[in-house]
């Protein structure tokens, strides 16, 4: 639960909070300056898939899950660090991270402890809540509206996505959710830099999709229509999922 060591009084208050909540459904834990953890709660390491708690005392994000997740392990310690070396006592971001209880996006509040004595900065006590997304994912997520139910890459079988390469995948899902060839070109083309890819090619790629499933008419309305009839708006691709995680600071 801890990693104590003559822990300085503001720290150990901190630890004793999170030790309070530990057993409730709340995402609270404690680092020092550096970036290594102090203290979590047990729901905390649940939802980021930790088998021991003891495990990560002492350690920073980029130590166990930096390997995996490179992203949103390197914005989360620039904006803590960034956070230390501001004159701001708390900052707001949005997690977008494939958590294991299924929620995808975290408000992440975090406050700045420091000695009262000297103004030394002495950690960070971070708590993260259910919320909405920012960025590019904002924008998928806008286009999903509220009523649809997407879903993520270990969602059940779906015939058409089956029949999709990884490609083809990520145009229908944009198409399914509304976006237009242009909107779609604009945004692959800024995911995927060393293949740039221009309008031209992907009006063809929309074609052999609409061919490859017998659609009597290749207009984008149409292939948006029989993508929403298939369910396909409600599977994200891996590759855009793993594009769209990351740590974004609220302005």
């Amino acid at each position: 639960m801890q990693f104590e060591n003559e822990l300085h009084p503001v720290l150990t208050q901190a630890i004793n909070s999170i030790k309070f909540f530990s057993k409730m459904k709340y995402v609270f834990y404690l680092k020092d300056r550096h970036g290594n953890y102090l203290a979590m709660t047990d729901y905390a390491a649940q939802v980021y898939g930790l088998e021991n708690i003891e495990l990560v005392m002492g350690k920073s994000i980029i130590d166990f899950m930096g390997k995996n997740h490179p992203k949103i392990s390197k914005q989360t310690m620039e904006l803590e660090e960034l956070l230390i070396k501001s004159d701001a006592e708390t900052m707001s971001a949005i997690n977008f991270f494939s958590y294991k209880d299924n929620v995808h996006a975290r408000l992440v509040l975090r406050t700045k402890l420091v000695d009262n004595e000297t103004s030394d900065v002495l950690g960070i006590l971070c708590q993260e809540i259910p919320s909405g997304l920012n960025n590019e994912c904002m924008s998928i997520m806008d286009s999903l509206g509220d009523n649809l139910d997407i879903k993520f890459p270990d969602a059940s079988f779906n015939p058409v996505i089956d029949k999709l390469t990884l490609y083809e995948h990520e145009i229908c899902f944009l198409v399914s959710i509304g976006w237009s060839l242009t909107q779609i070109q604009n945004f692959l083309n800024r995911l995927y830099r060393e293949h740039s890819r221009s309008l031209d090619a992907i009006i063809k790629k929309k074609n052999a999709i609409c061919s490859k499933f017998d659609l009597e008419f290749n207009h984008i309305s149409n292939l948006k229509e029989f993508l929403v009839k298939n369910g396909v708006y409600k599977q994200i691709p891996q590759s855009l999922l793993n594009h769209l995680q990351g740590s974004y600071m609220v302005h």
